[in-house]
């Protein structure tokens, strides 16, 4: 449900990938190509709506994020549930040499959407049906 002047807001990922780092020295890039696949989709969505005149772009930025592991097991277990990012086998072999903590870098964009209010009228009362609850015994 749409609320009068409600917020949307959106966050994710822009390229490039994110990069591992050990002690400073960067290890190699994560795989994340099926992601931004998702990710370039949906924004093409959101974008037709802003198109249509739904929404309006209010504010953007973008971040820098890093996500630290204090153990290579730590970083595994956490990439396997992400879905579509994944760790080559040469990259999983430098982190598993790698000295903790394990740092992977990711740049961000977090974009507010308003809500406009000339694409949402109310529905006429006489479209309106009556919804009859039905008891069963």
């Amino acid at each position: 449900m749409l609320v009068e002047d409600g917020l949307l807001l959106d966050l994710h990922p822009i390229p490039p990938s994110m990069h591992a780092f050990s002690e400073g020295r960067d290890l190699g890039v994560v795989d994340e190509r099926q992601f931004f696949t998702l990710v370039r989709a949906t924004d093409r969505e959101l974008q037709r709506t802003v198109r249509e005149g739904l929404f309006a772009l209010e504010a953007e930025t973008e971040l820098d994020v890093i996500e630290r592991f204090h153990t290579p097991e730590e970083l595994f277990e956490t990439v396997d549930e992400w879905e579509d990012i994944h760790l080559s086998k040469r990259l999983r072999a430098r982190l598993v040499r790698a000295v903790p903590p394990i740092d992977l870098h990711e740049r961000l964009v977090l974009r507010r959407y308003r809500r406009t209010r000339a694409r949402f009228p109310q529905v006429a009362e006489s479209h309106q049906r009556p919804v009859r609850l039905r008891l069963s015994s």
